[in-house]
């Protein structure tokens, strides 16, 4: 009758010292010394790895040989090779290989957190964060609009700092797809498109209201309306018959709507308007 033995030695011969996610590799484990052949299991984390290995039994020895492809996810884990004689308890000896696992960057882009995205006026500060997961670290990060670099232009409020993109007093021009890339030595990757959208102020805009009953009302001179920073043209000859003009011109402070309010003010008084 032979004699049971335990497993004397595990060894994990194929230890990589970093694995790029997503190639393929073949991990081999050889244990000897155990008395029937010990049987390998496979293990990464407190989980059995489920790839069927091939296990090849000899004379005091076997070895096993694990397809592996790792995953990002993998980074920082364990893989374990465990041999044990099933006829003897506590007999298991382990073999660890902590996984270093290189990927190219994982990039997610978005706007700052204190801003709202639907509330975005010209004039307004504006920043963005990249979101870099990386191993290794990245060692260049670009920035894109409409999918066009942009560069770090302080004098034209276009400022570049860690992670982050900061865009000054923004314009209509301003307004885009705005996507930052992150390299390392495993390759680039893009993040998502973030939508920049400016919203137009409006400055000033005419308000009128009119009353039956009085003599005709010829304007003859152009009402502006201001919008986005541009002046356009609203009424170029406006006449109302029968009508009292009433004419209330919110200026925000403009002073051209100021002196053209004045102005009708006192062209309505030379007519006897009330």
């Amino acid at each position: 009758m032979s004699h049971q033995i335990k497993p004397q030695t595990v060894n994990i011969l194929t230890r990589e010292k970093q694995v790029s996610a997503g190639k393929h590799y073949e991990v081999e484990c050889r244990t000897t010394g155990s008395r029937p052949d010990a049987v390998i299991t496979w293990w990464k984390g407190s989980r059995s790895v489920r790839k069927i290995a091939k296990n090849f039994p000899g004379q005091n020895q076997s070895l096993s040989i694990l397809p592996f492809s790792p995953v990002i996810d993998d980074d920082g884990k364990y893989l374990t090779c465990r041999a044990e004689n099933p006829s003897i308890p506590d007999s298991a000896l382990e073999d660890k290989w902590r996984l270093n696992v290189f990927y190219t960057p994982v990039v997610t882009l978005k706007m700052g957190s204190t801003l709202n995205p639907d509330d975005i006026k010209e004039g307004d500060d504006v920043y963005f964060e990249c979101n870099i997961r990386a191993n290794p670290k990245t060692y260049k990060l670009s920035w894109f609009h409409n999918g066009v670099e942009i560069f770090q232009n302080v004098t034209a409020g276009v400022i570049m700092s860690d992670q982050s993109l900061v865009l000054q007093s923004v314009t209509r021009a301003t307004g885009g797809a705005y996507t930052c890339m992150a390299t390392n030595v495993e390759g680039k990757s893009n993040s998502n498109a973030v939508q920049l959208v400016v919203r137009c102020e409006q400055i000033a805009a005419p308000n009128f209201s009119a009353r039956p009953g009085r003599s005709t009302y010829s304007l003859d001179r152009g009402i502006h309306y201001f919008f986005s920073r541009q002046i356009v043209p609203m009424i170029e000859e406006t006449r109302l018959a029968d009508l009292s003009l009433y004419g209330d011109l919110r200026t925000a402070g403009v002073d051209a709507f100021g002196q053209e309010r004045r102005s009708r003010e006192r062209e309505r008084e030379r007519r006897g308007f009330s």
